[in-house]
């Protein structure tokens, strides 16, 4: 049995939208009553609320140190040397000393991006005290957190940008929320190709989840480099047809999702505990639903490696930015990416597999 990094789609909902596809029995796109903006990927909707926010202006951004090449890589081309980058502390949080003398005095618009790792909120209440002090627009990068598709999403800053493909199983998602939209729900760029290569890699990934991990573990995952995230132009991409069908339904069981992926975290953290290991999050407060489960150990690698051979998901996260890695400026956030492992909680996991997560890790 293989316990996968994500969780995998229902087979018969996308054989069920792929044959009205090909037969051209093709249905309206369903309509979303929650505010905001479908993207195809969250780094497409980031670039696109910087760049409105600063339009013809003079700008720099700063994102920490802490944060996935993939991302940067666009900004990169985009921006060029207008990145900035910060470093966090040991707890995640923003290091704000690294940042207050850098802070441009001269007429430059400066955007400031808050990071919840995770899924956990990340020092809101600090992050608009500090961006108000210094003229800062926010935008808040919660890739790894499921919106509440009930009620009204807030918003700190200028926006929050979600990654509904990273807690659904979607070919692509994201979501804006902006602070002046007005509560409008603008209509999405929609791919009408099919998505293929994602269908190809979710059926295989259920073929083989069942095959005995003594005969074929999962891959083991490529180091890091300094020759930066491969450059790609899919994030142009519209949200997929077949993610707005998808998402229709599983909007419907994200109380559950949310339900189980609390649970799930919390056997981890239960079994740490009593081995007398602190994790990264503590999972306290009812409202969060975390992403995945965070773990820092020296032996990261050892644990990735031992792991995956017995097919359980675990990774390293993120890929940092070359500016980061070449550089000795970010000391917390380079020892961090070196030690922290996560392991997948999302809910396709029951009991028994938790359980051989647990099992796998009284090895360490």
């Amino acid at each position: 049995m293989r316990i996968y990094a994500e969780p995998l789609p229902n087979f018969n909902d996308i054989f069920k939208e792929l044959s009205l596809q090909l037969f051209h029995q093709k249905e309206k796109a369903p309509e979303f009553s929650f505010r905001g903006t479908l993207y195809g990927y969250a780094r497409k909707a980031m670039l696109d609320v910087a760049n409105n926010i600063s339009a013809g202006k003079d700008r720099e951004i700063w994102f920490p140190a802490y944060i996935c090449d993939e991302l940067i890589e666009i900004f990169r081309r985009h921006w060029g040397g207008a990145l900035r980058f910060y470093d966090i502390k040991d707890d995640l949080t923003p290091n704000w000393d690294s940042i207050d003398l850098k802070v441009s005095t001269k007429d430059v618009m400066s955007i400031f991006v808050l990071v919840h790792y995770f899924g956990f909120p990340n020092s809101v209440k600090e992050a608009k005290e500090f961006c108000k002090l210094n003229k800062m627009h926010i935008i808040e990068d919660g890739a790894h957190v499921m919106p509440s598709f009930e009620g009204e999403l807030k918003v700190i800053g200028d926006a929050v940008v979600f990654s509904l493909r990273k807690i659904f199983p979607l070919p692509n998602g994201a979501l804006l929320i902006t602070a002046v939209n007005g509560g409008k729900n603008k209509g999405p760029k929609v791919e009408k190709k099919i998505p293929w290569e994602w269908i190809i890699r979710v059926v295989a990934k259920r073929i083989f989840k069942w095959v005995p991990t003594t005969f074929y573990g999962l891959r083991p995952l490529k180091k890091e480099s300094l020759s930066g995230y491969r450059k790609s132009e899919i994030y142009e991409r519209g949200i997929s047809w077949l993610s707005l069908k998808l998402l229709k339904k599983l909007m419907q069981e994200s109380g559950k999702i949310f339900q189980i992926r609390q649970n799930n975290y919390r056997i981890l953290q239960s079994f740490l505990a009593k081995q007398g290991i602190e994790p990264v999050f503590n999972l306290e407060e009812k409202k969060i639903c975390p992403y995945a489960f965070p773990l820092r150990s020296t032996k990261r690698d050892k644990i990735i490696e031992i792991l995956r051979r017995q097919g359980i998901g675990a990774q390293f996260w993120p890929t940092l930015p070359v500016e980061v890695l070449g550089s000795n400026s970010y000391p917390t956030a380079r020892k961090i990416q070196s030690e922290l492992v996560i392991l997948p909680i999302h809910q396709d996991l029951d009991f028994k597999e938790m359980s051989l997560i647990t099992k796998a890790l009284r090895r360490f």
